[in-house]
């Protein structure tokens, strides 16, 4: 069965790109207004966000399970049975969520204490004050992300393009009137996400509750609890969200480990990171491709086209993503000074981007390979290796470089760097061979 004949992957990647573009662009931006805010503003709200990243591997237990079965039941022309996986799907986020958000408002200082127990008390007053209007929007955000991840499983990228589109454009311009025209500081960045999630919550439940080509969602069904659906998502959402939430962790741990270094080696690393995103970003892009396309060759049991997909897409995307991180990296001089005024933190940030260079191969082989295992629903495995690579390599890695050998920042970025080229080449091998292939989902 040829996919390509009669779904475009070039009709596809397309908007995913120009998706991504925008996401990255409109998020430098972002952080060039918070980094206008104060020298601790960009670690405060960037902590914040690596928690609220942290919520959304948490729903990869239904983003991950309903992508890949979504993906699957498409490629096998089951209308009916993705139908059900949506319905289940949408009902399940907004259960789960609206404990989330109730756990994250009458536990935001312990939460945030737990995660930067060493920060300065400017830093983490900036901090609380953002979270917990960002905590107002669980709801939305996680309806957002699931449903993205259900639209392009489907094989729909228009539609999350645009959604995401208008969701960035009105968390700028939301963001610029509370925090340069009426300066609300940290509050003002909290109003801007949480309008934003709630923009994009509604306009992406709206766009899947209407007819679609892939499935039919009937809004009587949502609040209809399918036993055997529900578990079959539990089974294939688990590792992939016990994965995600692994390396969340490890992110959260590294920033840790970053602010016991100090306000400043916090702020080059999060300045670094904001850099970084646009280097990165043909890692997302392939990972939603090797997942709607890998799963939907495997749904129409073309095992050979499955995975000489998956090793087309890593190869295409290979130099793309050096030269990103490259371009990045000879711009820096240019780019730090815009989201610091502190000259020592934009020189650090600097050397923290030529070393990132280092994570463009290794993290381009996992988002690709790995996105392709799941879909052929070795979830198993990829949980595995990712517990090898951040516990038994990235986190004692992380404190022997950067505290104990004093690397600081660029020991941390090593010791994450060893993690993901141990974690690509597992995959690797495992790509190789053909067991992952014939995995039931």
């Amino acid at each position: 069965m040829e996919l390509d004949s009669r779904h475009s992957v070039r009709r596809f990647v397309l908007p995913v790109t120009l998706e991504n573009i925008g996401t990255v662009l409109i998020g430098l931006v972002f952080s060039w207004l918070v980094g206008g805010i104060s020298r601790s503003a960009l670690a405060a709200i960037g902590t914040v966000n690596i928690i609220l990243s942290f919520y959304t591997a948490f729903f990869s237990l239904l983003s991950g399970g309903a992508a890949i079965l979504t993906a699957r039941l498409v490629g096998a022309h089951d209308h009916a049975g993705a139908s059900r996986v949506v319905e289940q799907t949408i009902f399940m986020t907004v259960a789960i969520s609206a404990l989330l958000t109730v756990v994250s408002l009458c536990f935001t200082q312990p939460i945030l204490h737990l995660v930067m127990p060493t920060a300065e008390p400017a830093l983490m007053r900036e901090a609380v004050r953002y979270f917990r209007v960002c905590a107002l929007a669980i709801i939305p955000m996680m309806l957002y992300t699931v449903l993205m991840s259900v639209l392009r499983a489907s094989g729909d990228s228009r539609a999350p393009m645009m959604t995401t589109t208008l969701q960035n454009i009105c968390q700028i311009l939301v963001g610029f009137v509370f925090m340069k025209l009426i300066p609300l500081q940290e509050v003002g960045a909290g109003i801007a996400t949480s309008f934003c999630r709630f923009f994009g919550g509604t306009l992406a439940v709206c766009i899947t509750l209407r007819s679609h080509d892939a499935f039919f969602i009937s809004p009587r069904n949502l609040l209809k609890p399918v036993p055997a659906v529900i578990k079959r998502l539990i089974r294939l959402g688990m590792p992939a969200c016990l994965e995600s939430c692994i390396v969340q962790f490890g992110y959260l741990l590294a920033n840790s480990l970053v602010m016991g270094l100090g306000t400043q080696q916090a702020a080059m690393y999060q300045v670094a990171n904001a850099l970084q995103s646009f280097s990165s970003m043909p890692q997302g892009i392939c990972s939603s491709v090797s997942t709607t396309f890998v799963g939907q060759y495997l749904g129409a049991k073309d095992y050979a086209g499955a995975k000489k997909f998956g090793y087309k897409n890593l190869f295409v995307s290979l130099p793309i993503s050096l030269t990103l991180y490259l371009v990045i990296a000879l711009l820096g001089p240019k780019l730090t000074p815009l989201y610091t005024s502190d000259p020592e933190v934009a020189a650090g940030a600097v050397t923290c981007l030529w070393v990132l260079m280092a994570f463009s191969l290794p993290g381009q082989s996992i988002n690709t390979i790995d996105s392709a295992l799941r879909a052929g629903g070795d979830v198993k495995f990829v949980l595995a290796e990712t517990v090898i690579g951040v516990w038994l390599v990235r986190l004692p890695l992380s404190w022997l470089l950067g505290y104990k050998l004093g690397m600081g920042i660029i020991g941390i970025y090593w010791a994450n760097i060893i993690s993901l080229a141990v974690r690509a080449a597992t995959g690797l091998w495992r790509y190789h061979g053909t067991k992952w292939m014939y995995k039931r989902v």
